[in-house]
């Protein structure tokens, strides 16, 4: 068994190789990048406490009622600390980095 199979919600993780193309006009060529992060456990707290009441955020937004989803679900998020950066992102983590949040 590979260690990374199981290992969904690891303290350190890691970015690296290429990723976006969005500096290829052509959009063929990625730029590459490399990052080492460790996960922030009381920052993590608090925003699974705002995760957690996902439904609540979505219930009391100022939206039209249409465009509200009844059921929210698949929201999770962690906090993280960028340790060293590589490569295109250097000398200012991408903002999708810090945006580690996934909605359903």
């Amino acid at each position: 068994m590979l260690y990374g199979v199981k290992n969904t919600d690891p303290m350190v993780d890691y970015i690296n190789g290429f990723i976006e193309t969005y500096e290829d006009p052509m959009g063929m060529k990625a730029t590459w990048e490399a990052i080492v992060n460790y996960t922030d456990i009381e920052a993590t707290k608090r925003t699974k406490i705002i995760t957690a009441n996902a439904q609540w955020f979505e219930d009391n937004s100022p939206v039209q009622q249409q465009y509200k989803k009844e059921k929210v679900t698949g929201v999770a998020a962690k906090v993280i600390n960028i340790a060293m950066l590589g490569g295109d992102c250097y000398p200012a983590s991408p903002l999708g980095i810090n945006l580690q949040m996934r909605i359903g």
